[in-house]
């Protein structure tokens, strides 16, 4: 997903991690829903620099550090079902992470989905890694009023 700065990439895919984890598959959803994953993994690009393997990465940001997960057995529960990695922010996470670069080009965790957001022109050199490309174009001045008010009332 591209889009310019505060257009709701962020917030989508936090969306996206919090609809999987709090509603159940309802009647509502359509046959590609979000809740069809057996595991979300919601991430900033910059989250995986620095490491080796995705499990590390998932246990240092996402688990409690008193939880004691050994790596194989979370290894083991990311290559089990049908996961959904959501990573944020590309753009400000590419440089020197090879681990991003091989989630991207499908070189681990192969068999999962990746949803990856970007601002325009960074991952133009991963765009072919992609089976989709969406663009987020931004809101008209009632959009965005209609947003806040939506938001604030919230």
């Amino acid at each position: 997903v591209q889009g310019d700065p505060g257009q709701g990439k962020s917030t989508l895919c936090q969306a996206l991690a919090s609809k999987w984890s709090k509603e159940k598959h309802g009647s509502q959803c359509a046959d590609r829903c979000i809740h069809r994953f057996d595991l979300v993994i919601y991430l900033t690009a910059a989250d995986l620099k620095g490491y080796e393997d995705i499990p590390s990465a998932v246990r240092s940001h996402l688990l409690a550090k008193d939880l004691k997960v050994s790596l194989s057995a979370l290894d083991e529960s990311l290559r089990s079902g049908d996961v959904l990695f959501l990573i944020d922010a590309y753009d400000e996470g590419c440089q020197e992470n090879p681990l991003l670069g091989d989630l991207i080009q499908g070189n681990i965790f192969r068999g999962a989905t990746l949803l990856l957001t970007s601002r325009p022109n960074y991952a133009t050199d991963m765009v072919r890694c992609f089976d989709q490309i969406i663009s987020i174009q931004g809101f008209d001045a009632n959009q965005q009023s209609d947003y806040v008010r939506k938001f604030a009332t919230h």
